[in-house]
């Protein structure tokens, strides 16, 4: 007898150190999965990624065997994942826990948004310094990754309103 899908007495966990709306490409992401099971696992888990070149899937081994620390825990760092052109910057990266003697191969799925462009943000007013009482222009302006269409005009200032 034989079963398909993870083993339920073994759980695999898998977060990234980047908040899904700073990553960018070319900056190094780490990709954190941690084993828990009983007795505790040891081994090694492999990261891989699937991502999209307009329709079509391209898949990639990130890291393989990667070794469990004491912890359960194993790491990969990259900063090849893909943005701009036909690529969407949607990530699925998968880590697959290899199994041990005690444990069969298990896996989890996350999904890391990688931006094509970095952005920058300037607030200014006008006149600066301005005193108390006095009437002043307060501005931002933000280049790279764009506002929401109706929030900012053509080049990047976002009107205040009051």
């Amino acid at each position: 007898m034989f079963a398909l899908g993870n083993d339920p007495s073994t759980s695999v966990t898998v977060a990234s150190s980047s908040p899904i709306f700073e990553s960018v490409v070319g900056n190094p992401i780490h990709i954190h999965a941690t084993i828990t099971g009983s007795p505790t696992p040891t081994g090694t888990v492999t990261f891989f990624d699937t991502t999209y070149n307009g329709f079509t899937a391209e898949s990639k081994t990130l890291a393989s065997n990667v070794p469990l620390n004491a912890s359960g825990q194993a790491t990969a760092t990259t900063s090849s994942l893909a943005a701009g052109g036909n690529y969407l910057g949607n990530h699925f990266i998968v880590a697959l826990y290899n199994g041990d003697g005690s444990h069969a191969s298990t896996f989890a799925t996350m999904m890391q948004k990688v931006h094509a462009n970095a952005s920058n943000t300037l607030l200014g007013s006008s006149p600066n310094p301005s005193s108390l009482g006095q009437n002043s222009l307060n501005y931002v302006h933000r280049s790279g990754r764009p506002f929401r269409r109706g929030h900012a005009d053509r080049n990047g200032h976002v009107p205040r309103r009051r």
